[in-house]
Parts: structure tokens; C-alpha cells; sequence
């Protein structure tokens, strides 16, 4: 889960020190209007105070309006030509703008060249960051978030934004680190957490995570995604009942989540206790009612259930969705074949052949069915 909406907000909080007003676009834009002091003389027609420090406002205003054009026209490298070292925070305004409008390649180079007036100004270094991030530049990115811990460490929102580059480069030790330097500037962020857990996930260590899940639990019991994930980890190290009860707070606290519901079918269904399965299946279809895996899953526990008849009508349903769902086909043979129609069973086999000639199961049933109908002729 990435934690950062990278929005105009996100930008300005995190450039909390630089005045910033969101710029209009081109054609919202109306002229600045400046107040003229008392006893300046004023040029009839311009209406601009007639001095130097006057007609420089009206230079960089002009300069400041053309490379916003130039910039919304994608002229990026002829905006960029313009700029010149007083306009810094003019071009931070707009590698905002432009993050908020996605055009993260366009807000990377204005947040470059604000790095080369001060390089010194480590939110610039983070914003680079960011964009490079969305880019999917992670190697560039982190050496734009180092330049930031360099300048200040104490940032958990730099710590985070590095753990998540690190952890899309598959170096999920490196990223947990992070992510514990983050936790150490704020303890009580969830997010932080729910991030380090599925770097541990990612790593292999189920343990760490359940640690990561219960920690957000202890911060907000009402989690959802806390129980929900609490419980597919407890699933994944095979410890069923655990997970169940997890999932089962899931369920207490979202009636409706569909995966929840799902997932406690399937354990329950691998544990043989189909009656309990089936209402979890049927949740799921109440929600999402084409929803395939549930109607497989149901059919499933149908037929264990001996209930043949009602296991056909799921595995139709599915076949009317895709004609060629294989898990549908195989198990719809399967419950003509326990309801003795073992040329109809056949068939449903011989087209799962067509689709996967090696098929074990549905070769191995084809012959079972073969050798009743062997039978009945003799």
C-alpha cells in the first residue's frame, strides 16, 4: 500500500516553509493587482507605480506568466530557459500544480532546477523525490530522499517514501529499516505499520508481520484491514482457527467484505466442514453475485454436501459467464457422473481435453465415467 496521496496538499504540507497558492490554470488565470503606496506617481497607462522596484514586479510577472504558458503548452525545455534564480519559490508553485495533474516528469524537472538555485533546501530534494517515485526512477528517487536525510533525518515522511522505493526494488530488508526509522519519529502510525508488515510479508517473515498487525490493533481494535490481513497471515503459516477468528472480526465489523467472507469459505471447506463453508460462499454471492471463485466454491461444497443437483446450477452459471472455465467444466462432469449420467460427464471431460490435454483429473475421471458406461452395455 503506498501511504501518500501525492496530491497539490501533500506538497504543500510538505513545503510547509514556502507560501504557496495554488495557481490557476491559463485560462483562470487573471492579472496580479498590486496596491500602489500613497504618493507614488503612477504611469496613466499602465497603472504600475513608476519606479524600478515597480517595473521589475511587472518583469517577472510577465516572464512568470509566459513560462506558465510555455509549460501547459509542454514546452518544457524553452519554460525552463526563462526561469532565473528569483523565481524559485514561482517554480515550486507549479511542480505542485503539475503533481496534482500528474505530469510527474514535467513537476521533476521544475523541482530540479529549483535544486540547482538551492541545494540546500531538503524539501525540494523529497518533492524530486516523489515524482521520480511516480516516474518509477526508485534507484534516482532514493538518492533524492538520501540528499533529504542528509539535511534532516528526523522526517518519518522521507523514511517512508524511501521503505516504499526500496521495497518496489525488491530490497525489503533495506525498506523495513526505514520503516523502523520512521516508526521511531512517529510510533503510533498505522500506515507505517500496515507498510513495514507487508515488507515483511514480502520477505518471508509471517511472524514479523502478525507482530506489525497486532501492533495496529493496539493502536485501533477496529481495524479492518488489521483483522482482515491478521488473518490471511494465519492462513498462509496454516494455523486455520486463528484465522478464522480473525476473519470472523473482519465480518463483526464489514458485514459486507466480500474477501473475508470468501476466505473463510475456502478454510473451511480445506478443513471438510462444508456446512459451515457454504454460508460463507453465499455471502459472498449476496454481495458480488456473478463472482466466479464463490460459485466454484459453492459447487464445491455442494457436491461434498451430496446436493449434486444444486452444485450443477453453480457450475452453469459460471459456464454461461466462460464456456471454456475449465474448474467449471471438470466439476460439472464430476456431479453428472455421481448423478450416473455418464455420457453427459464424458463430454463435459473431453472438453476440458480439448482445452488442456494434460489434465490428470479430468483423464482420470473420463476413464471412471468410460468404465460405467461399460457396464451398463454389458
Amino acid at each position: 500500500m503506498q501511504r501518500n496521496t501525492l496530491n497539490w496538499s501533500y506538497i504543500v504540507r510538505l513545503l510547509g516553509e514556502v507560501p504557496l497558492t495554488k495557481p490557476k490554470s491559463i485560462k483562470e488565470e487573471s492579472s496580479y493587482h498590486y496596491k500602489t503606496s500613497k504618493g507614488k506617481r503612477m504611469n496613466s497607462h499602465l497603472g504600475w507605480p513608476h519606479n524600478k522596484r515597480g517595473m521589475n514586479m511587472v518583469k517577472s510577472d510577465k516572464r512568470r506568466k509566459r513560462i506558465k504558458r510555455l509549460l501547459f503548452g509542454g514546452k518544457i525545455e524553452e519554460a525552463l530557459a526563462l526561469a532565473e534564480n528569483t523565481d524559485t519559490d514561482f517554480l515550486l508553485q507549479m511542480g505542485a500544480l503539475m503533481i496534482d495533474k500528474d505530469e510527474y516528469e514535467i513537476a521533476e524537472r521544475l523541482f530540479s532546477r529549483v535544486i540547482e538555485y538551492k541545494p540546500d533546501k531538503g524539501a525540494v530534494w523529497v518533492c524530486k523525490g516523489l515524482a521520480l517515485q511516480c516516474l518509477r526512477k526508485y534507484e534516482e528517487a532514493i538518492r533524492c530522499y538520501d540528499e533529504s536525510l542528509a539535511r534532516n533525518c528526523e522526517n518519518d515522511e522521507v523514511w517512508v517514501s524511501k521503505g516504499e522505493s526500496l521495497q518496489e526494488l525488491g530490497k525489503n530488508r533495506e525498506a523495513i529499516i526505514c520503516y523502523d526509522k520512521a516508526l521511531e519519529i512517529d510510533p503510533l502510525n498505522s500506515e507505517i505499520w500496515f507498510l513495514k508488515a507487508e515488507a515483511m510479508q514480502d520477505s518471508g517473515d509471517f511472524t514479523g508481520a502478525l507482530f506489525c498487525y497486532d501492533k495496529i490493533l493496539e493502536i485501533d481494535p477496529q481495524n479492518i484491514d488489521a483483522w482482515y490481513n491478521k488473518g490471511t497471515t494465519y492462513a498462509h503459516l496454516g494455523r486455520s482457527g486463528k484465522a478464522i477468528t480473525c476473519l470472523k472480526e473482519t465480518v463483526k465489523r464489514d458485514p459486507h467484505h466480500v474477501n473475508a467472507w470468501f476466505n473463510q469459505g475456502t478454510i473451511l471447506e480445506s478443513l471438510g466442514k462444508y456446512e459451515r463453508a457454504l454460508p460463507c460462499y453465499e455471502k459472498v454471492l449476496q454481495t458480488t453475485p456473478g463472482d466466479v471463485q464463490a460459485l466454484l466454491g459453492k459447487g464445491r461444497v455442494l457436491d461434498n454436501l451430496g446436493k449434486y443437483e444444486e452444485a450443477l446450477g453453480c457450475y452453469e452459471k459460471v459456464l454461461k459467464k466462460n464456456p471454456r472455465n475449465t474448474s467449471a467444466l471438470g466439476s460439472k462432469g464430476a456431479a453428472l457422473g455421481n448423478l450416473g449420467k455418464h455420457t453427459e460427464a464424458v463430454a463435459c471431460f473431453d472438453e476440458v481435453l480439448k482445452i488442456n490435454p494434460h489434465d490428470a483429473t479430468a483423464q482420470y475421471n473420463k476413464e471412471v465415467s468410460l468404465r460405467y458406461l461399460e457396464k451398463d452395455t454389458k
